[in-house]
């Protein structure tokens, strides 16, 4: 793949299309697309994974927003967040 292609990649898992519609639009054979996301450390899954957590930094940026206006439920889910960052912070 080619550096275009990640960028697509990555523009596309950030707009939440699935591997197969991915795959589709960069005629790939799905398989082969799955399979390369599986190694961490590939070019390939290091793009798609950026772009799901750029759509997730999206998200959370709305929560806090809300949160900082006082909804309860935004806040509950951000203090959820917090939790899990501690727990990982903690991990050896």
């Amino acid at each position: 793949m080619n550096q275009e292609d990640l960028e697509n990649i990555k523009h596309w898992a950030e707009l939440r299309y699935t591997l197969s519609q991915i795959a589709t639009m960069l005629m790939v054979d799905v398989a082969e697309l799955r399979l390369a996301i599986q190694d961490p450390k590939s070019d390939i899954a290091l793009a798609y994974n950026a772009g799901k957590l750029q759509s997730s930094i999206k998200r959370r940026e709305k929560l806090l927003e809300m949160a900082n206006s006082g909804s309860e439920f935004a806040i509950k889910i951000l203090d959820s967040y917090e939790v899990d960052q501690i727990e990982e912070e903690l991990m050896p």
